[in-house]
């Protein structure tokens, strides 16, 4: 995760690798998969696919990530986003979610 986040200080970070972030099993790896993949102006189609995937996981606090990512988001992206978090079991330790 820490060569992840130097590859992405040196913008050498790319849609294959966060893809590959955002299946490992690791939910903290996963959560810091969207911080990464949404800490730029423009994120690619693929990436925002990838993001919109990860709002139907099973953990919460890959959930709460992208609830606080989901304003980097745009359009049908954002839209699909805030249309499946509510739709995921709740967070038991946030009552919003």
């Amino acid at each position: 995760l820490r060569a992840a986040w130097g590859l992405h200080a040196v913008d050498a970070l790319n849609d294959s690798d966060v893809q590959q972030l955002a299946a490992h099993g690791d939910a903290f790896v996963r959560a810091n998969a969207i911080r990464l993949a949404l800490d730029t102006e423009a994120p690619s189609k693929r990436i925002r696919e990838v993001v919109k995937w990860l709002a139907k996981d099973e953990s919460e606090h890959v959930r709460r990530a992208l609830a606080g990512q989901a304003h980097r988001l745009s359009g049908s992206y954002l839209a699909g986003v805030c249309d499946l978090l509510p739709k995921q079991p709740s967070d038991p330790d946030t009552a919003l979610m």
